[in-house]
């Protein structure tokens, strides 16, 4: 099982910002063994005190 990538956007206030939207983006930018086979919407990412992702977070609530 590999690694995934992780990114927050912030659409513009009254936008829709759909999985086929992004996946639409990336493939016109990446060789498609790049593009991720599945997303995750999160409203936040988790961080510790000093500001840092809180990975170990992260994998106990979306492991597959």
């Amino acid at each position: 099982m590999g690694r995934g990538a992780a990114r927050r956007d912030h659409p513009r206030r009254g936008a829709e910002l759909s999985t086929s939207d992004i996946v639409a983006h990336l493939e016109r930018r990446l060789a498609r063994y790049k593009i991720p086979k599945s997303f995750i919407t999160l409203d936040e990412i988790p961080r510790n005190a000093s500001g840092k992702v809180r990975k170990d977070q992260l994998r106990q609530h979306y492991a597959h």
